[in-house]
């Protein structure tokens, strides 16, 4: 973890009263038309000292790849951070000592550099390396696509370390941990919790079933941790595990992200409501009341209220952002409109109410609010929102306007796809890029989500509105019919190739919707530690729960619709059969999301029972199997958790070698292996081969694997032809084709 180790020109962070979003949105205009081609060496020259003498960057400096920051929210941006994710080649880079931003004249950019992950399997060289830094962007006009774009590269090189003006300081001591910048300051007592911003005592209020208040700051056991550590971001990440108790009392788990930057009166904060006992079996959902942060400013005030509670119906964009302006900190609820009921709201004693779940609102469910005084999460549900505290309170109301749009829809970097395809690390199937994919050019005018008109209708079937906090972002025509006929994973990769911020916010808030509203969590769960105890599956197909599945028909749920009229479950988990999480990881890879992150680590954990064939019923199906492997390769991929690589070796090396049939030495999806009628699907056999590819390609070749892989290819080429199902036995050419076989 370090800053940008070059002298440094022109600081670019703003702080309290500048320029840039907070008032005028005004930047200097960078022309992507100087951009070098990737890795291409070059000598490139910087302002030491604002005067108007240029210095070379000592020889051996060189461009990696050059790359745009897009701005989509057509106000301009100079002082709210972002975050770019940068691939680099197997084998080069143990560490970020030589890594710089520059800008498109080489002057250096204050940039800090955090590892994502690594090649693991390999020599633990750097795989993806997250860079954070403050663009400064002119505004997009909505009208030229080559307007709001400012031009930067990604550079090694030899320069100094420098520190940027006020740098994030983190002080971890034994009873509280202080963050500061020299412009704002935050303390955070570790027990009791207690968080203190600049205006005021932060808390989260939770109200159970009964209406009775629960302090998720006061929670016996709270984890602390400082998960990066500055000087340009640093995070603080609080949790607390959900406890069950019976049926009708459950204490809610949760867990929030604290960020502080540089030079910079912003603080963002993430907070997530979970519901993933691990002290049971068997749980049931959490009904409660409402859920808020607030932040008891002490000061007078004026009573204020905004809401979000009415469905939108047309143009979600244009309607009011969740912004409340105070004379203590002005607060930013992101997505406000997308993922209501919200609310914002001031008394008059200054009490400050950020109302994630509000108090005042029911539940809306599908496409109608609920006749029920209750919210609830379904079992194994985690859900989180986004919010950012601006403390510069003097802030005019046009510059806190211009940064809610900011918030609202953040700069995007672009890193050239040939750059992708050069470093290899991104894809699956190697890094594999077509060459005709090169050379695509952004010509949008639409740097936002586009929605269609029947995601707007209530009218419709409900799995069509696409809108609430139950909704947004989801995979809507398999909200609870996962297992329905038809359809192809997505992987939700459009951006890598197009550049466009619309598809980048669509890949992440794609991402979001399968965290936030399946129910498939379990927060602090561990293989070793837990599994004896909660056992949790995802093999029941078409199943409702992750829960212990002990049988076809048998509850997993102590609590439902029979017990509280009204309830029914918001969204189903993905089974076996059905695991199609390759739109996670290319969110991930564009944004280094640390929620992403915290649902990997759970998944590295929960698929080792599927990789050790510890489910009672399984199912090894050629697509569960596909499925399977390469959720456990994304998670592997991103954790780097060393029993689930050992378990993936072991799965592919005994399980999968034992099952082949002779004579063309290929498995049968047969439910029953022992069965005389023994045939296997293309379309099944091209996931299953597609994820034993990546598995080889990311141990650097597997004899087990790539002998599988062979196998099958040739079955399918001399017999299958692309059949729907056949025989794997019979040596008889199949002379029929399925469109189904694309998948292989």
């Amino acid at each position: 973890r370090r800053i940008l180790p070059m002298v440094f020109v022109g600081l670019l962070i703003h702080g309290c009263g500048s320029g840039g979003v907070g008032d005028d949105g005004n930047s200097s205009k960078d022309s992507p038309d100087s951009i070098k081609q990737p890795g291409e060496p070059t000598e490139i020259s910087y302002n030491p000292g604002g005067n108007n003498s240029s210095t070379s960057i000592p020889a051996g400096t060189s461009v990696l790849t050059p790359f745009t920051v897009k701005e989509s929210a057509e106000v301009g941006s100079n002082e709210f951070p972002v975050t770019a994710v940068f691939p680099l080649p197997f084998g080069v880079y143990q560490d970020t000592e030589k890594l710089h931003i520059t800008d498109d004249e080489g002057r250096a950019v204050p940039a800090q550099f955090e590892v994502l992950n690594r090649w693991w399997s390999r020599d633990n060289s750097i795989r993806h390396v997250m860079v954070h830094f403050f663009p400064d962007i002119e505004a997009f006009d909505g009208e030229n696509s080559n307007t709001g774009i400012s031009s930067y590269n990604f550079v090694k090189s030899d320069s100094v370390q420098v520190i940027p003006n006020n740098p994030v300081v983190v002080n971890d001591f034994d009873s509280f941990i202080s963050v500061e910048n020299n412009l704002i300051d935050l303390t955070i007592e570790k027990s009791p919790l207690r968080i203190f911003t600049p205006a005021g005592e932060l808390k989260s209020l939770f109200w159970d079933e009964n209406d009775q208040l629960d302090q998720s700051f006061l929670h016996d056991q709270v984890d602390i941790e400082v998960e990066e550590n500055g000087p340009l971001r640093s995070i603080i990440r609080l949790s607390s595990k959900t406890v069950f108790y019976d049926p009708e009392n459950i204490k809610h788990g949760w867990a929030m992200r604290i960020y502080a930057y540089a030079n910079s009166p912003l603080i963002r904060v993430e907070f997530q409501l979970q519901n993933s006992a691990i002290n049971s079996r068997f749980s049931a959902p959490l009904f409660f009341k409402g859920h808020h942060l607030s932040i008891e400013t002490g000061s007078n005030a004026v009573n204020f209220q905004l809401r979000a509670d009415t469905p939108p119906v047309a143009d979600v964009h244009s309607l009011p952002l969740g912004v409340i302006k105070t004379n203590d900190v002005n607060v930013h609820l992101r997505n406000f409109q997308q993922t209501f009921p919200n609310g914002l709201s001031q008394d008059g004693s200054g009490t400050i109410e950020i109302e994630l779940w509000p108090a005042w609102s029911r539940k809306f469910q599908h496409n109608k609010y609920i006749d029920m005084d209750m919210h609830w999460l379904d079992d194994m549900q985690h859900t989180y929102k986004e919010i950012l505290l601006d403390f510069n309170a003097a802030r005019s109301e046009v510059g806190s306007d211009k940064l809610a749009k900011v918030f609202e829809f953040p700069p995007v970097p672009v890193i050239p796809l040939s750059y992708y395809k050069e470093t290899g690390a991104t894809f699956d199937l190697g890094g594999f890029v077509p060459d005709s994919s090169l050379g695509a050019v952004d010509n949008s005018t639409n740097r936002r989500p586009y929605y269609a008109e029947v995601e707007y209708d209530l009218q419709r079937e409900h799995t069509r509105y696409a809108f609430g906090i139950d909704n947004f972002g989801l995979d809507m025509s398999r909200k609870l019919a996962v297992s329905m006929t038809g359809g192809w994973p997505d992987t939700r990769q459009a951006f890598y190739y197009s550049g466009k911020p619309a598809e980048y916010f669509d890949a992440l808030d794609y991402a979001k919707g399968e965290l936030n509203i399946r129910p498939q969590w379990l927060g602090a769960y561990t293989h070793v530690a837990d599994h004896e105890l909660v056992k949790p599956s995802c093999n029941p197909y078409a199943g409702s729960t992750w829960r212990h599945h002990s049988g076809n028909h048998e509850d997993t749920l102590s609590r439902g619709a029979d017990d509280v009229p009204g309830y029914s479950q918001s969204a189903n988990p993905r089974d076996d059969q059905h695991a199609w999480f390759y739109h996670i990881e290319g969110a991930y890879y564009m944004s280094g999301d640390r929620w992403i992150y915290d649902w990997y680590k759970f998944m590295s954990e929960f698929k080792q029972k599927y990789l050790h064939k510890l489910d009672a019923f399984p199912d090894f199906s050629s697509r569960s199997i596909g499925h399977n492997l390469a959720v456990s390769m994304s998670a592997y991929k991103a954790i780097g958790n060393a029993p689930l690589k050992e378990a993936i070796n072991t799965f592919v090396d005994t399980h999968l070698t034992d099952v082949m049939k002779e004579p063309h030495n290929v498995k049968s999806s047969s439910y029953d292996y022992d069965s005389e009628s023994h045939i296997e699907a293309p379309f099944q056999l091209g996931f299953m081969l597609r994820s034993l590819i990546d598995f080889s390609y990311e141990v650097n070749g597997d004899t087990e694997a790539l002998q599988i892989i062979q196998d099958g290819i040739e079955w399918n080429y001399q017999y299958a032809n692309f059949c729907y199902y056949c025989s794997v036995t019979s040596t008889e050419s199949n002379v029929g084709r399925s469109g189904t076989g694309l998948t292989l």
